[in-house]
């Protein structure tokens, strides 16, 4: 948390990893959404431009995403093995918790 925002910072192996986890999460997430309004979140989405065009066509516009499209080779922590190319994905949930909301907010997350 940092104030009344809380970051939560989720990277997956590729586009269909995350797009499974969003489905796994999909009702928490909405019920969370709707105890603070869809304004008060914002949700970024970054990676290779062929993975985010697997993932944008199931988003449905309930979420509010900004897809962002990493450069060729805009990471590299560590060389790749030959022949092994980047496709995770990386996603940034923030939201603006109302003020006296935080502990019923933060209820809502596995500890």
């Amino acid at each position: 948390t940092c104030g009344n925002k809380v970051l939560c910072r989720e990277g997956y192996k590729n586009g269909a990893a995350m797009l499974a986890h969003s489905a796994e999460v999909k009702d928490d997430l909405e019920g969370m959404i709707k105890k603070i309004g869809k304004e008060k979140v914002k949700i970024i989405c970054s990676g290779p431009a062929s993975e985010i065009e697997k993932v944008k066509p199931h988003m449905d516009g309930r979420l509010p995403i900004k897809f962002v499209n990493l450069d060729s080779g805009a990471l590299l922590l560590n060389a790749f093995p030959k022949g092994c190319s980047d496709t995770h994905i990386t996603i940034l949930p923030e939201f603006v918790v109302p003020a006296g909301k935080m502990a019923e907010f933060q209820a809502g997350f596995p500890k």
